[in-house]
């Protein structure tokens, strides 16, 4: 068991890298952000809440918030589990997603610095996790002001944001 989780862990080292880069963006409006989120997640998925009280998580809190940010071994078993977790919904409801995610190709995004090889529901995973340990900037999102759907209501724009949004 060990030796495969050192084995995730170098291959996920580039991850781990892209969270330097938001580090720097956190701060108390997008720590109280994500105290918001995560107590809506923990309504709801009770998997997730499960996870954290193994970790000696029971409440949503700022702390929490901070934990899930700064431990990274409880970062990347939350970023399995969203991940586990989005590929059932795809696969019980794909026409509740865009195309991208069901598709689940490569993402590449210069902003967040991926690493080349970042599937778009990695990419979800990582958006959701972000969301509730204080590292999405909610301010650029609520500033989208693009039209998300098409005439035929698919999602064509934003397919990341509203899968991460399903998750959390």
């Amino acid at each position: 068991m060990q030796a495969q989780r050192d084995a995730q862990d170098k291959e996920n080292a580039p991850i781990r890298e892209a969270q330097k880069n938001f580090d720097r963006i956190t701060n108390q409006d997008t720590r109280e952000y994500s105290e918001q989120k995560l107590i809506a997640v923990m309504r709801h998925d009770k998997e997730l809440v499960q996870l954290l009280a193994e970790r000696g998580i029971t409440e949503p809190s700022l702390e929490a918030v901070d934990a899930l940010r700064n431990d990274a071994d409880l970062r990347y078993d939350v970023a399995v589990h969203f991940l586990k977790k989005l590929d059932k919904m795809v696969e019980s409801s794909p026409g509740s997603f865009g195309a991208r995610i069901v598709r689940n190709g490569e993402k590449s995004n210069d902003y967040m610095r991926l690493p080349v090889r970042t599937s778009s529901r990695e990419y979800v995973a990582y958006l959701a996790l972000a969301k509730i340990s204080g590292m999405f900037n909610y301010k650029v999102d609520s500033a989208d002001v693009f039209q998300d759907v098409n005439e035929r209501n698919e999602i064509v724009l934003n397919q990341h944001r509203h899968a991460s949004d399903m998750l959390v």
